[in-house]
């Protein structure tokens, strides 16, 4: 049981370390609206971790038939939400968000706002798919087994971002407006970069699409 907890709790940690656009996302509100708007995004990518988790670990074959299903279109969906995301981000007004600091913050809207955008990861499963494979108690595993196995990914992913939200509202303050107009500009390409993967991962180029490089 105590392998099972630490290679889960690795597990949380390895989907999460990577700063990626939910990363960059979670320091950009941290640094906008302060310490509780980054701990609830944290919320947000510790819950789509540990629900991907729930997914490899129990192999719900109903969530998982959906996706397969309506793969096409939850990533054409995905990718688009994503791109206007990016633009919204891209192009806003850095003295603007500074005088909202003041303003209540939907606490909620963080969440899931960064909730739907790990959701939107379908590589996150087969990260976390693959470490149980590899790491895993077995495919004849009791329930125990894996309920330890997914609270060490819940523990790992939300370790991590408390740590890291905790981190950069420390050194909140030392942090100009043109810090955050380059975080901003950042923020806006990598999420537009991943939601544009996205958009073309619903196809296949190599087939439909580029002839040549099939």
């Amino acid at each position: 049981m105590n392998y099972l907890i630490f290679a889960g709790i690795a597990a949380g940690l390895l989907i999460s370390v990577p700063l990626g656009p939910v990363g960059v996302l979670i320091i950009r509100k941290t640094l906008n609206k302060g310490r509780f708007a980054g701990y609830f995004g944290g919320a947000g990518a510790t819950t789509a971790d540990t629900f991907f988790a729930i997914i490899a670990g129990f192999g719900v074959s109903i969530i998982t038939d959906f996706i397969d299903t309506y793969q096409f279109e939850i990533r054409i969906v995905g990718g688009l939400i994503l791109s206007i995301l990016a633009y919204r981000i891209f192009f806003s007004n850095v003295v603007d968000q500074v005088r909202q600091k003041s303003k209540r913050s939907t606490l909620w809207a963080d969440l899931m706002h960064t909730y739907f955008l790990t959701l939107s990861n379908p590589l996150t499963i087969i990260v976390i798919g693959a470490i149980f494979a590899a790491g895993g108690p077995g495919k004849n595993a009791g329930h125990i087994e894996i309920l330890t196995l997914i609270l060490g990914v819940f523990i790992g992913a939300a370790s991590w971002w408390l740590i890291l939200v905790t981190v950069i509202n420390i050194f909140r303050k030392n942090i100009r407006l043109k810090s955050l107009w380059y975080l901003n500009k950042i923020t806006g390409l990598l999420i537009f970069v991943f939601g544009l993967f996205v958009l073309l991962s619903a196809f296949d180029f190599s087939k439909n699409f580029i002839p040549f490089l099939s």
